[in-house]
C-alpha cells in the first residue's frame, strides 16, 4: 500500500487495516466497512474520491453510478471540483457510470445543454456518462411540457451518452403521455 496525493493506493487485492495518523482514513477489511477520520470539510473532493474508490475495492461486483452536479469542467471557474468536490477524472477508474443531474427545467436550461454536459463529462470519464433528466416539472413553476421532455430525452441519448436515467420514475404516473414519449424515442 502506498499513500500519494492524499489518496491511498491499495496494490493488493483486498484493503488492509489502515490506522495511521498520517492518513485520514481507516479501512477495516474484517468488518468490510470504511471509516473516515478526515480533518477536511465533509465535501472535500479527496474524501469523495476515496469513498468511491474504497467502496469499489470492498464491493467490486456492485455497479457504481455516481450522480454528479451538471457542471462542465469550466463552469463557475472549475466549481465541480472546488465547490461540489466531484473530481470526475479521479473517480473515473472506480465508477461504472457517472450521471450528471441534467434537470433542465429546474435549472432553466435548454435541452441542448444536456448533450453539452454529457460531451464535456465524457472527456473526463470516457464511456461512462449516463445523464439523469427530469420527467415532470419540479420545484419551480416554469412550463415543462411532454414536448419539452421529448427534446430533453433526444439530447440525453445522443452519443457519447450511455443511456438515460429518469428523475423520477413515479412522476410518469402524473402524466402518462411522457411514458409514451419514452416508447416513441427509445
Amino acid at each position: 500500500m502506498k499513500i500519494t496525493d492524499d489518496v491511498i493506493d491499495f496494490s493488493e487485492n483486498q484493503p488492509q487495516v489502515v490506522d495511521m495518523q498520517e492518513t485520514d482514513y481507516e479501512v477495516i477489511n474484517t468488518e468490510r466497512k470504511i471509516v473516515f477520520r478526515h480533518g477536511r470539510a465533509p465535501g472535500d473532493n479527496v474524501m469523495f474520491t476515496a469513498g468511491v474508490r474504497d467502496f469499489k475495492l470492498l464491493f467490486p461486483d456492485i455497479k457504481i453510478n455516481v450522480h454528479a452536479v451538471p457542471w462542465r469542467e469550466t463552469d463557475f471557474d472549475g466549481a465541480i471540483i472546488h465547490v461540489a468536490a466531484q473530481d470526475l477524472k479521479k473517480i473515473s477508474p472506480f465508477t461504472d457510470f457517472v450521471s450528471p443531474m441534467c434537470y433542465s427545467q429546474m435549472l432553466k436550461r435548454d435541452e441542448k445543454w444536456i448533450a453539452d454536459v454529457v460531451a464535456d463529462m465524457d472527456r473526463l470519464c470516457p464511456g461512462k456518462i449516463l445523464p439523469s433528466i427530469q420527467v415532470y416539472p419540479s420545484y419551480i413553476d416554469d412550463v415543462f411540457t411532454a414536448g419539452s421532455f421529448r427534446k430533453c430525452l433526444i439530447e440525453a441519448i445522443k452519443l457519447p451518452s450511455m443511456g438515460v436515467v429518469f428523475f423520477s420514475w413515479p412522476l410518469f404516473e402524473k402524466d402518462s403521455s411522457r411514458m409514451e414519449v419514452v416508447k416513441e424515442v427509445i
